[in-house]
């Protein structure tokens, strides 16, 4: 641990001291592979296990007579004494048809006669390729929709503003109120980038707002200003020239959006599009088809659409693009509702900010938190193993005291069990150490990024941003999702 640390909050070490104390008591805890419960593994009867499609194990029905053909030499050796932890994880998951059926008696071979009781109770054992290390997540705060808590706090936060500069944005944004929706939405919009946190990168994108032909109108969107910190004036001036006309190029706007976040892919970027809107698209375009096409990229945007002063049918347009991209939409009739909406994205922005500050003191934390991840790794993985071989015990007693297996074939068995155990084991202490290097490297690639404040947001450094998403695989490469 490194001088000058600051000590452990009391509700984090009371938090560690009770998971530690569960460890030691052998307590089967939790462990995240993609965002759900590392899978503990349970004895099933062999009926219920995957089938592989392995041409040389063609499935068979029971009484088939290819159900009880012979396995070869190479594949019990194979399936009993496997070289590497891969290929042991992958037969305990998928086990090769002839040797689901067979009925052991029928074979004077104990080595063969165990790997069909070993088929019968093996695993699935656990893959250090399913364990993600989620390393400083977005807290769970109940005011966040769902969808924010989903977006993970990345080193860099991008957000680009669609605003529909359409002719109807010229309309009063509530009967009487005396101003326009698209005043009232600049006058929105400056407030909320003036409060947001100074790191965050902001681009503005206008749609609809050249007047001519439809065809020319409905080509009508334009990056007024480029993703950069610290740019609310810059983005206002520009804002400000803009005289809303013409159509609602929506889908237009939206595959325009994509190139807008060239090299911001998810992978290092929190990424987001909100689309302010006071209609349905009016060019003929596809808004489902772009924001789909969108939310698949490599840019992985979460989308937020708020729609001012729409009406029924603009409505139900909308709220059925948000659902097909599992989108945030709200109808907003007031200046209020208007507010508590940007709201929504401002308090995300600023638990980014605060994160962001104190991940680097947080990290080593981190590190001591993942360790129990290895942890719970190991007691899935004897938990396979003690099942496998209970449920093989048992069976080689029953047929000894059935009298349909001798006592020299029950020891040879037992012999060949003991030697299985030994490689198992052999094979869980190489996986547990395949993924405690992948934790030690990708923690110590964060505290070498977060060495310095501006190497979280510098651009320009390709893979070296300090990007503590989840990230797995042993690449230290961040992907997007949930722990």
């Amino acid at each position: 641990m490194k001088k000058g640390v600051r000590a452990l909050p009391a509700s984090w070490r009371k938090t560690a001291l009770l998971i530690i104390i569960s460890m030691m008591a052998g307590a089967s805890l939790t462990l995240l592979v993609r965002g759900e419960a590392f899978p503990v593994a349970t004895s099933s009867p062999v009926g219920d296990r995957a089938v592989p499609a392995d041409p040389a194990a063609q499935e068979a029905a029971p009484g088939d007579d290819r159900a009880d053909r012979e396995p070869d030499h190479g594949l019990i050796q194979s399936f009993l004494y496997p070289h590497d932890w891969k290929t042991l994880i992958a037969y305990s998951r998928e086990i090769p048809t002839v040797l689901q059926r067979a009925d052991v008696r029928r074979f004077d071979d104990p080595e063969r006669q165990l790997a069909h009781l070993v088929a019968r109770h093996v695993g699935p054992y656990p893959s250090p390729d399913d364990v993600d290390f989620a390393f400083l997540p977005v807290p769970e705060d109940t005011f966040f929709d769902p969808r924010y808590r989903k977006a993970l706090f990345k080193a860099n936060v991008n957000m680009e503003i669609l605003l529909d500069a359409s002719g109807s944005m010229n309309e009063d944004f509530a009967p009487g109120g005396g101003k326009s929706k698209w005043t009232i939405a600049l006058q929105e919009l400056e407030t909320f980038l003036t409060r947001l946190p100074p790191n965050v990168n902001v681009a503005l994108r206008v749609f609809g707002h050249h007047t001519g032909p439809e065809a020319e109108g409905c080509l009508s969107s334009e990056l007024l200003l480029s993703f950069a910190p610290k740019n609310a004036g810059a983005i206002m001036q520009a804002a400000a020239r803009v005289v809303p006309a013409g159509f609602t190029p929506l889908a237009y706007a939206l595959n325009q959006a994509e190139g807008d976040f060239a090299g911001k892919d998810a992978a290092d970027h929190a990424n987001f599009v909100f689309v302010l809107t006071d209609g349905m698209e009016t060019c003929g375009g596809d808004p489902v088809a772009e924001a789909q096409a969108l939310k698949a990229s490599r840019v992985e945007p979460l989308i937020h659409i708020i729609g001012l002063g729409v009406n029924a049918t603009e409505d139900a347009a909308l709220r059925s693009l948000a659902q097909s991209v599992d989108a945030i939409y709200a109808r907003v009739e007031n200046l209020t509702q208007l507010q508590e909406q940007m709201d929504e994205i401002m308090q995300w922005a600023k638990m980014w900010d605060a994160w962001r500050d104190k991940a680097k003191h947080d990290l080593w934390m981190e590190r001591l938190t993942s360790s129990i991840v290895v942890s719970q790794f190991t007691i899935a993985w004897d938990k396979a193993e003690e099942q496998e071989v209970e449920g093989v015990n048992g069976e080689l007693k029953r047929l000894l005291e059935a009298g349909e297996l001798d006592r020299t074939a029950y020891d040879t068995m037992l012999s060949f069990l003991e030697r299985r155990v030994k490689r198992v084991r052999a094979l869980r202490d190489e996986a547990r150490a395949a993924l405690d290097a992948r934790r030690l490297a990708i923690y110590d690639r964060l505290t070498k990024l977060s060495e310095t404040k501006e190497a979280m947001i510098e651009p320009g450094l390709g893979g070296d941003l300090f990007s503590p998403g989840r990230l797995r695989n042993g690449d230290e490469t961040p992907v997007h999702g949930s722990p």
